[in-house]
């Protein structure tokens, strides 16, 4: 389950959900057959515990009791972050018109061949190679002569 503050959040199993409720907790989030018919206080509990605290803190509380978890993070952190830039998996590109501008890497790590993350094309940087390729005419050489009114040769 996801919070209003965009956390996420599940306790599955009866132990996690006892550590999560702590000693002398609440039954309702121990019990797993107290839990289904009461999925919306547990929710309603779980909410209100979550929003007391940031997502870095409930995910240190939760490791602290062995119950896995992890931060969802927004497009800002993720480019932020500085161990997805030392995988190599936020990475700065550079462009000629923008400057250079971060991006994401490749997900896939493969031994060989190395996969590189270039930047996106100027508009029409490649067209004479796609119009050749085609059989059809260069663009500047077509311009010149007919004003783009016959790209066939």
């Amino acid at each position: 389950m996801r919070d209003i503050f965009g956390r996420s959040y599940r306790a599955g199993s009866s132990n996690r959900a006892l550590r999560l409720a702590g000693p002398g907790g609440r039954p309702v989030l121990g019990d797993p057959e107290a839990r289904p018919p009461k999925l919306d206080k547990v929710f309603a509990l779980i909410e209100e515990w979550t929003s007391q605290h940031t997502k870095w803190g409930i995910m240190e509380k939760l490791n602290a009791l062995s119950i896995p978890c992890g931060p969802i993070l927004s497009t800002k952190e993720l480019i932020e972050d500085a161990t997805l830039a030392e995988l190599s998996s936020v990475l700065s590109v550079p462009h000629p018109v923008r400057g250079s501008f971060k991006t994401i890497g490749c997900p896939v790590r493969l031994s060989d061949p190395p996969v590189s993350v270039e930047r996106p094309p100027l508009l029409g940087e490649h067209t004479d190679e796609i119009l050749a390729t085609l059989g059809l005419r260069a663009r500047g050489n077509l311009l010149a002569q007919d004003g783009g009114r016959n790209l066939m040769r």
